[in-house]
């Protein structure tokens, strides 16, 4: 583009006319055209235009508002002045023959106001890939672009995609009629938000190795909207309880042994990866006569605890950490290789009988753990903490018959546990006729140091004294 020279603007302007219809006949006829006849407006122009020195065109001066006629295509568009005035031309109200690909976008000044150009009613032809992507103003309207509406070879490589402002309409693009080379690793996918219609993206149509798996917000996409084949095996981004289809059967793929869990496998109809779980072991050994299994060629190794009773106080937590091997049932080893121990054994802390449980490890003589050489069997004798027996006695007491009942609340007890002691003692009523009665007590209970009711952990004997009245004396 050339530079205006300024001097010379008006005085060319006023030459040319003065040559067609002289200055004054000119501006006259020129502001009403419409007056004319087509064929003759098209001869006015078409003179005028030509005998223009399109260098030194008064761009700035010239009233193109005034003209609705105005031969557009007739512009030297690739060489308009560089203080053309882009804002003078009616863009929004351009003929439909306008040459819409002869504009130089991008000569387009930075202040070009480009909320003028008609994006809604432009030509199936209009040159998209001629406009400056690269360098539109940072307030340009990206959402004024009709993307629904682009042609198919859109240069959609010339965008500016690292520079794209936070509110680009990403929901407005083409999705389903975006090109085989589309950039879709420039798609900010982590950006686009709850409100973006992730269903209705070409999820077939996106080159796998294009798609940041661990970068795009799964938990905002429609599960269903991501068909078959998307994703690598073994992933699948959103949390679930797999489902089965309970008509199609588990599929063994390892069989399970005496000692070691099995495999069976499945198809979730959720994410529709497989999926397995375990068969337990079944615990069936088959053993030859030196007890080793056939299967497994462990050795069969049977231990027991041993059996103990006590009474309630005798201990505060009964235990009993014996155990032995049960050699005739036990494998044919030389037990001096290797040596057994005991442990975890089992504790009864209140009255009752439990099993003497407990765990065994075997070791070599380097001290090596080779209990998994062994199959371990346990038999448990039993733990019985008894209930602890006392005698409760109450004493004896007599007087001659007055009228008044006699009582009696003294007692002893013997045989309570270390801490233990009778509380609450309710005595029977006493004897107030002559006769006797048993001193008998009818209700009591025992408790521990810290107040614990203990009474159901021991064995009561009663001996009750006697309560006599004799006749009155004289």
């Amino acid at each position: 583009m050339k530079r205006i020279r300024p001097l010379y603007l008006i005085g060319v302007f006023l030459t040319a006319v003065l040559i067609l219809l002289g200055s004054i006949s000119f501006i006259a006829s020129s502001k009403h055209l419409d007056i004319l006849s087509e064929d003759s407006r098209k001869a006015f122009w078409q003179n005028l235009l030509e005998s223009f020195d399109w260098e030194n065109f008064p761009w700035d001066t010239f009233p193109f508002e005034d003209y609705a006629d105005f031969p557009w295509d007739k512009l030297p568009w690739d060489d308009l002045p560089l203080d053309f005035d882009w804002d003078k031309i009616p863009w929004d109200n351009l003929p439909d023959d306008f040459p819409w690909g002869d504009v130089p976008w991008k000569d387009a000044p930075a202040d070009f106001d480009w909320d003028k150009i008609p994006w809604d009613n432009l030509p199936e032809d209009f040159p998209w890939e001629n406009l400056p992507w690269d360098n539109m103003p940072e307030n340009f309207d990206w959402g004024n672009v009709p993307w629904d509406n682009l042609p198919e070879d859109f240069p959609w490589d010339k965008m500016p995609w690292d520079d794209l402002p936070e509110d680009f309409p990403w929901d407005k693009m083409p999705w389903d009629n975006l090109p085989a080379d589309f950039p879709w690793d420039k798609v900010p996918w982590q950006d686009l938000g709850e409100d973006f219609p992730w269903q209705d993206l070409p999820w077939e149509n996106i080159p796998p190795e294009m798609l940041p798996l661990l970068g795009i917000p799964w938990l905002l996409v429609p599960p269903d909207a991501v068909p078959d084949g998307i994703f690598p095996e073994g992933f699948f981004p959103w949390e679930h309880e797999h489902q089965v289809n309970p008509l199609v059967p588990w599929v063994v793929q390892k069989e399970a042994t005496c000692s070691e869990a099995g495999v069976e496998i499945n198809y979730c109809l959720i994410c529709k990866q497989t999926i397995e779980r375990d068969i337990p072991a079944t615990g069936q050994h088959v053993f030859d006569r030196n007890l080793q299994c056939t299967l497994c060629h462990r050795y069969r190794l049977v231990c027991a605890s041993e059996s103990h009773t006590a009474p309630y106080g005798d201990t505060s937590d009964l235990q009993y950490e014996e155990a032995h091997i049960v050699t005739d049932r036990s494998a044919a080893i030389d037990l001096s290789a290797y040596r057994v121990e005991y442990f975890g054994f089992a504790t009864l802390s209140h009255v009752g009988r439990t099993a003497n449980t407990f765990s065994v490890r075997v070791y070599d003589r380097e001290g090596n753990n080779v209990t998994g050489n062994f199959i371990v069997e346990r038999i448990f004798g039993t733990l019985e903490l008894g209930k602890r027996e006392i005698v409760i006695r109450t004493e004896s007491a007599e007087k001659p018959y007055d009228g008044t009942p006699l009582v009696c609340m003294r007692w002893t007890a013997e045989g309570l546990a270390e801490g233990d002691q009778i509380v609450d003692v309710l005595f029977g009523e006493g004897q107030t006729d002559y006769g006797w009665r048993s001193n008998e007590i009818i209700g009591f209970r025992i408790v521990n140091a810290l107040g614990e009711d203990v009474t159901a952990y021991y064995a009561v004997r009663m001996e009750w004294g006697k309560l006599t009245v004799r006749p009155e004396e004289n």
